[in-house]
């Protein structure tokens, strides 16, 4: 099995759709139902914005069918349970399959989170060619159960309990508290960073809870030169995503909030020193500016494997700085449970949870009431004195 990916060259009405993944087997052939299945996403689908979201499709149905092929399965064999028939679903065995799969020191190779993250691309997958006849048949059984609500509403009371449709594949999975790092953690984090370009980027995403995309894709232009003498301020900010610069999860615009001393310092990254060459470099090498304030060594963009391996180095290897493992999205769960204290204080619980999921840019408040539970686990001068200190990090 193989992934390629489509060039300029591949058009649908005179419209380009670049870097568009094309299922091979292992004759090279392309498969078809998932190449349907793609081209319906990327371009009937309206809820989809995102490749990435089209890439985690094309990587979970990769990942089944390298299985159906080593196992000479087949992705249509006909699945019927009833008083005559008796079938194994192949989207089962696979699951089972996952599963099994060890790392050399003896444990799981895939959690079960992810199982089910891959077995929901799998189960769009069938219900389009469900939908379109490709098959007569959906390889799972369907559930009915009721769900009470996570975060129970105002006049809930008034409302009969939600029935919600699920199926026999997906496994039972426990929630696990987002893994944050305290605020002494953060200090040293920031202490071992030589680089001042990562050292930079680490306070932005401590302060504002960007995304690894979302930082990577940071514009210039959304930067000015602050009145220090409003000190306490906090600046708000617009992302709004473009084709070629700003990017956000699912395109959405939101906005975040920066103190003035850290626009300060992301305005002289961008005027002065290491900001400049790397900007330089750029320029040298494309013709134009950069739209985005951070840049490598080699003044070009970041990218998101790149960001994840310079925080890797510093507590792996012989050269390790720290003890303790960070990245990037534990650095904005660590943003998250201290803003929703912050804004506990000022308000209700409720708007806090609602002013967070704004922040962050979720589509459900359940999702950030995760974050209720990880405010215990930090001491209350952590929760209080965070902003202050941070930007005190030199």
């Amino acid at each position: 099995m193989k992934i390629i990916h489509t060039d300029n060259n591949f058009t649908v009405s005179n419209l380009e759709y670049l870097d568009v993944p094309i299922l091979l087997n292992n004759q090279m052939e392309i498969v078809k139902p998932v190449f349907r299945f793609i081209i319906y996403l990327v371009i009937q689908d309206g809820r989809i914005q995102s490749k990435k979201t089209i890439k985690s499709y094309a990587l979970a149905l990769y990942d089944y069918f390298s299985f159906l092929e080593a196992n000479e399965l087949n992705w249509d064999e006909p699945y019927l349970n009833d008083s005559q028939h008796f079938s194994i679903s192949a989207v089962a065995l696979y699951r089972n399959w996952s599963r099994s799969l060890l790392k050399n020191n003896g444990q799981r190779a895939v959690s079960d989170s992810t199982i089910n993250l891959r077995l929901s691309g799998l189960k769009r997958f069938y219900e389009y060619c469900y939908s379109v006849g490709l098959i007569s048949f959906e390889p799972w059984e369907t559930l009915f159960k009721v769900q009470t609500e996570i975060v129970p509403s105002f006049l809930s009371h008034t409302r009969g309990q939600k029935i919600v449709k699920s199926n026999d594949l997906v496994l039972k999975t426990f929630k696990v508290p987002p893994k944050m790092i305290s605020l002494e953690q953060c200090k040293q984090l920031i202490c071992s960073i030589n680089n001042k370009t990562l050292k930079l980027m680490t306070k932005l995403i401590l302060a504002t809870g960007l995304r690894k995309d979302e930082l990577i894709s940071f514009e210039r232009r959304y930067l000015f030169e602050p009145n220090m003498r409003r000190f306490d301020m906090r600046i708000p900010i617009d992302l709004v995503p473009s084709k070629t610069g700003q990017r956000t999860k699912g395109s959405k615009p939101r906005r975040i909030f920066v103190s003035a001393p850290l626009m300060r310092e992301l305005w002289d990254h961008i005027h002065f020193g290491e900001g400049v060459s790397r900007a330089n470099k750029f320029k040298s090498r494309y013709g134009y500016d950069s739209p985005f304030v951070f840049l490598n060594r080699f003044g070009e963009p970041y990218s998101e494997a790149g960001l994840n391996n310079a925080y890797r180095k510093l507590y792996t290897g012989a050269k390790k700085k720290i003890d303790f493992k960070v990245s990037p999205h534990m650095l904005r769960h660590t943003y998250a449970t201290i803003e929703l204290y912050s804004e506990s204080q000022r308000t209700n619980i409720a708007a806090a949870l609602t002013w967070i999921k704004e922040r962050l840019g979720h589509s459900s408040i359940v999702t950030t009431s995760v974050y209720l539970h990880c405010i215990e686990s930090l001491q209350e001068h952590e929760l209080s004195t965070y902003q202050n200190e941070l930007d005190a990090m030199e």
